[in-house]
């Protein structure tokens, strides 16, 4: 099946950029999502403790705790933030293959990259995390923070294995591995995510993104009405997507009036993305402004604006390029889906008898040195197959 991508006859406000980018020229963005998966990992060391969980607004003694969590500090460890990262540069590197001078993929290709992109580490990790319940749930400590007691604490029944092995179904992401839920959107969104190409190249900016901002906001009143959060939720997320997607096609207008800016313009613009960033978690007084999905819609406009920082900016673009980062960026996928089997394992094992402290501070080399080895035995060969299924196939 193939997709005509090719624009209107009638420009677009933006205009799509010359020369199409592709997803392997932006190391940059990599980098930025291994921030990040280190971002949801330090989520998660933090709200194994019930004082980073419960609202402390206004206790005593709490300054320290509630500058980390009610002041622009909150962007460093946002786990919720870092899924919408996730989701626009997601939507940003998708849109790359759909914008090739070579022409767009077709659907089943682009199927086929997408399967042994997201299923072979997902299914590894699943896996592990079913062998890591039957071992430690039983020991799993109970006097830390209701997120631990959440973890491996609904039934492990046949039909919940097969929804988490199939992905696509809605499944309670507490049973085996509690980031699951976030790949559950992503593949969803990657089945239709060739039509949301087409609405992107083929509409105005303003049309294909109102479209998605309408479609956010009707989901929120659909889920309050007649529930089921978990699944409509997902036409919620592919906003981000169409954010993201939008981002590559206008790449060169958006670098362009980026670099144009002047000095102090471009310093005065951070400090606002941090804020929009951040939204949710701000002052109570502020962050209570928001109404149902505007937060996440703040946050997405703050991701879009550190995106093009990052492609436009030089400065920021050698600082993401540095090694570190750039390992981050490499082992992102793998790291977030096993580091917290690997922390509520070792509580299961070790709270107790050791510091948890100390535990805190184990748990992290161990995940990454996981992550190393299901990148380079699963991702990596998962993606290699994807690609020689398709190697032959002629672009459309």
């Amino acid at each position: 099946m193939a997709l005509d991508l090719a624009p209107p006859p009638a420009p677009a406000p933006l205009r799509a950029p010359a020369e199409a980018p592709r997803a392997d020229r932006f190391r940059q963005l990599d980098s930025l999502r291994g921030l990040a998966a280190l971002a949801v990992v330090l989520t998660h060391l933090l709200v194994i403790f019930p004082v980073m969980e419960r609202d402390t607004w206004g206790e005593e003694g709490r300054l320290g705790v509630n500058l980390l969590k009610y002041t622009p500090l909150h962007s460093l460890w946002g786990g919720h933030e870092a899924v919408i990262l996730f989701f626009v540069l997601s939507g940003f590197v998708l849109a790359t293959s759909f914008l090739r001078p070579s022409g767009a993929p077709g659907y089943r290709d682009f199927l086929i990259r997408r399967v042994w992109r997201l299923y072979p580490a997902y299914l590894a990790v699943l896996a592990a995390s079913i062998a890591a319940r039957e071992a430690f749930a039983a020991s799993r400590p109970d006097t830390l923070s209701d997120w631990v007691d959440a973890v491996w604490s609904a039934p492990a029944s046949a039909s919940e294995i097969v929804k988490h092995a199939l992905l696509v179904p809605t499944f309670n992401d507490e049973v085996f591995d509690p980031v699951l839920w976030s790949l559950t959107h992503e593949m969803r969104i990657s089945l239709v995510f060739p039509l949301v190409m087409l609405a992107v190249v083929r509409l105005p900016w303003w049309q294909s993104l109102g479209g998605a901002v309408a479609l956010s906001g009707f989901t929120f009143v659909v889920t309050r009405v007649a529930g089921h959060y978990d699944t409509f939720i997902t036409a919620h997320y592919l906003l981000m997507f169409v954010a993201g997607a939008l981002v590559a096609l206008h790449r060169d207008t958006l670098v362009t009036a980026y670099r144009g800016l002047g000095r102090w313009v471009k310093i005065g613009l951070a400090a606002w993305v941090v804020l929009l960033y951040s939204w949710l978690h701000l002052l109570p007084t502020v962050g209570a402004l928001h109404v149902g999905p505007t937060g996440d819609w703040l946050t997405t406009t703050a991701v879009a604006a550190i995106i093009v920082a990052a492609l436009g900016s030089v400065r920021l673009r050698e600082g993401l390029l540095r090694r570190p980062l750039v390992f981050a960026g490499d082992i992102s996928y793998s790291l977030y889906l096993v580091h917290a089997v690997v922390l509520v394992s070792a509580l299961s094992l070790l709270y107790g008898d050791v510091p948890t402290a100390l535990i805190l501070v184990g748990v992290v080399p161990v995940s990454v040195g996981l992550a190393m080895l299901l990148r380079r035995y699963v991702e990596l060969p998962g993606i290699d197959v994807g690609r020689r299924l398709t190697r032959r196939r002629p672009a459309a």
